[in-house]
């Protein structure tokens, strides 16, 4: 696979929560050289499988969502769209985005907002309400009510561009760099022979509450998840209280009560056979990622977060580092095939 390439498609696909069906065909066909099995549910989850050839073999499951922030109109006003939105966007980058309305015909807008030269200054201090914004789509009123019904989701539009040496910027890259790195350890994996059946899982609707890990780790039932997702990245406006990690210095492990420390010792045992780097923070409670509902699923399952450091998180100009992808995608290669002699006893693989 060619990760840059394969980067770029996935993240100026156009697929916000809910609305997946437009990426998850995308990503199975990603997948698929990799896997004896794939499949699309439903509700548009991928999953692909690797067999290890054994009968009632153990899973393990490595996850990552596909779907990203977006809005969703709920409104005409004299051509203009009002709008809501889909997941945790930040009303304070809104004004001046350029947006496509996924439409039957897609439409290209902007989010307006009164120029300043009217302002007052106390407005000027302030981020403008969603409620107050509109999509201007230039088209009257009578065509937006008829070419973009309420219910249409929206998409942010943004360019995909190699940012520096080793980092790219774009939007979606929440999460679906975090796919790519699920696909290339599916990569790694390819013809290496495993000690139980290794799930590779794109989940929709994470930004609307974790919807597709619910139904995909219910479906599936393993014994063990990885769930791969962003964290914040280092930038000069960070607190140092904040557990941040840094571009180009590894993928990032939580300790806390959404992991398994048997999980988590054998990422970490991994990561130093390999010599893989790892930033290890913590996180006392929920990691707000798919791993908080695969751990509760059942009876419940041994589950740990790996993390890919990312700057400007739920904004159309998220930055990774390519290196870190790539880390990543090693380090859920290197568990699979190696988990650790705690999960190895306790799970008799």
């Amino acid at each position: 696979m060619n990760i840059l390439d394969d980067l770029e498609r996935l993240c100026t696909e156009t697929a916000p929560s809910g609305f997946e069906c437009n990426v998850s065909g995308l990503c199975a066909g990603i997948l698929e050289p990799f896997v004896d099995e794939i499949y699309v549910d439903p509700m548009y989850n991928v999953v692909g499988i690797r067999r290890c050839g054994r009968e009632n073999a153990r899973k393990l499951m490595i996850c990552a969502h596909i779907d990203e922030i977006g809005l969703i109109v709920t409104g005409h006003e004299e051509g203009f769209l009002r709008f809501g939105q889909l997941g945790g966007v930040d009303q304070r980058m809104l004004p001046g985005r350029e947006v496509t309305v996924l439409s039957k015909k897609r439409h290209f807008g902007v989010i307006g907002a009164a120029a300043p030269h009217g302002a007052s200054p106390e407005s000027m201090n302030k981020s403008i309400p969603m409620k107050d914004l509109r999509i201007d789509v230039g088209l009257s009123q009578k065509r937006a009510e008829r070419e973009i019904p309420v219910g249409t989701p929206v998409s942010f539009r943004s360019p995909f561009f190699e940012l520096g040496k080793d980092c790219v910027c774009s939007k979606s890259l929440d999460d679906r760099a975090c796919f790519l790195a699920v696909c290339r350890a599916a990569e790694l994996l390819k013809d290496r022979q495993l000690h139980w059946d290794v799930y590779f899982v794109g989940t929709i609707s994470e930004e609307v509450g974790l919807r597709g890990a619910t139904m995909t780790s219910f479906a599936i039932d393993p014994d063990v998840c990885i769930a791969s997702d962003v964290c914040q990245a280092w930038t000069p406006d960070c607190k140092p209280t904040d557990y941040i990690s840094k571009l180009g210095e590894g993928p990032r492990m939580p300790i806390g009560a959404n992991v398994a420390p048997a999980v988590a010792h054998g990422i970490t045992a991994a990561a130093a056979e390999k010599r893989i780097p790892v930033q290890i923070t913590v996180s006392p409670s929920r990691t707000g990622t798919d791993a908080w509902a695969v751990q509760t699923q059942r009876e419940g399952i041994a589950t740990a977060v790996l993390s890919l450091p990312l700057r400007y998180m739920h904004t159309p100009q998220e930055v990774i580092n390519l290196r870190d992808l790539e880390l990543l995608g090693e380090l859920m290669a290197e568990f699979a095939l190696e988990p650790g002699e705690e999960v190895r006893t306790c799970l008799n693989i």
